[in-house]
């Protein structure tokens, strides 16, 4: 937890907010309980831990997986998200004005006329 204090305040968070000192009861062997003092971790300071910490640690590498495959499966649900969105606009966009008609289809719906083009090379 040391080597995350830093790094929280660094990046300006505030240390009490990711790493809040509490005081919780235990029971100890004769059945009575005792007050010991303890933290309560946000998820950032779990994360900055992890990231910190010792991976020869079993905990510590446990950490490291669970974050690196939680961010992961931002990132794939982020791009979900944007080829979602890509779709949709594609689709908006083959609708169009005319309501995904073809250029045919459109000629013949405003009887239009033909244009001719125009083969003259010009020299």
């Amino acid at each position: 937890m040391r080597k995350s204090d830093p790094s929280a305040k660094n990046r300006g968070q505030s240390i009490a907010d990711h790493f809040a000192r509490v005081t919780k009861m235990v029971k100890i062997g004769s059945g009575t309980e005792r007050s010991i003092d303890d933290y309560n971790l946000s998820r950032y300071a779990c994360y900055l831990i992890a990231q910190n910490g010792d991976p020869r640690k079993e905990e510590i590498a446990l950490a490291q997986t669970y974050f690196v495959i939680q961010t992961r499966k931002q990132e794939v649900q982020e791009l979900l998200v944007e080829d979602g969105k890509r779709v949709y606009l594609r689709d908006e966009m083959k609708e169009g004005l005319y309501g995904g008609l073809r250029q045919k289809d459109i000629h013949a719906r405003k009887r239009l006329k033909k244009v001719k083009s125009s083969s003259k090379k010009i020299n």
